[in-house]
């Protein structure tokens, strides 16, 4: 069974970002808090009515208010970038020829469904063949600039145990590609030649990744 998310994350963690006053240590130990608790309490009748019109899914107003038709619309793959995951390390679209299949997984801090699937995602991460990836895609975050992001991505990820890539996904080269995504999480399947294999999943269904990823590796025989 699912968890209920509390409806005020978004204003606990506005709050718990403002409090950077006080000491670096503080804040980080405000900002562990806040992760540790987003998945207590009782929904309102506005959360629960809007996870029945689109269950596991938070749309993309609160990123950039690109909410624009009801079809993702991202072209056929992933446009050329360079980037960087959470640590500091350069990537670039050549990640996706390291394997066969790369399943690419849109997220944000403020997304609760985002952060309920992610100890699931994390477990799963450490069970995929040789020649298949999972990638977190960090929507909400521009560059390493923005330390309060980063570290609550980290801690989200490492609170999840999700030991898998943790890309930055909010900058100039993702602009044309975010502009085309209408909530997170959504989750891709990418090949080794950055093209996506069918359609995305918007929303947060874990088994239902498991099977694309499944019904592909026995179609290709692999």
């Amino acid at each position: 069974m699912r968890k209920v998310f509390i409806t005020t994350f978004t204003i606990a963690m506005t709050t718990a970002l403002l409090m950077g006053c006080g000491s670096e240590g503080s804040e980080k130990n405000v900002l562990k808090e806040t992760v540790s608790t987003v998945t207590v309490g009782e929904a309102s009748e506005e959360t629960k009515n809007k996870e029945t019109e689109n269950p596991g899914m938070t749309d993309t107003a609160s990123i950039g208010g690109r909410l624009e038709s009801d079809e993702t619309n991202v072209g056929d793959g992933m446009p050329a970038f360079t980037t960087t995951d959470l640590d500091g390390n350069e990537v670039t679209n050549d990640i996706f020829a390291k394997k066969d299949l790369t399943v690419l997984n849109v997220w944000g801090t403020f997304c609760g469904p985002c952060i309920e699937e992610m100890p699931e995602l994390g477990a799963w991460a450490k069970e995929l063949p040789e020649n298949v990836q999972l990638i977190g895609f960090v929507s909400d975050i521009a560059d390493l600039n923005d330390t309060d992001a980063v570290y609550m991505a980290k801690t989200i990820a490492e609170e999840a145990n999700a030991d898998f890539p943790q890309l930055i996904g909010g900058g100039a080269d993702f602009s044309d590609f975010m502009s085309g995504i209408i909530g997170v999480p959504t989750t891709f399947f990418i090949d080794r030649n950055g093209n996506f294999i069918g359609e995305p999943i918007v929303g947060a269904y874990v088994e239902q990744y498991k099977e694309n990823v499944k019904n592909y590796l026995a179609e290709m025989g692999k």
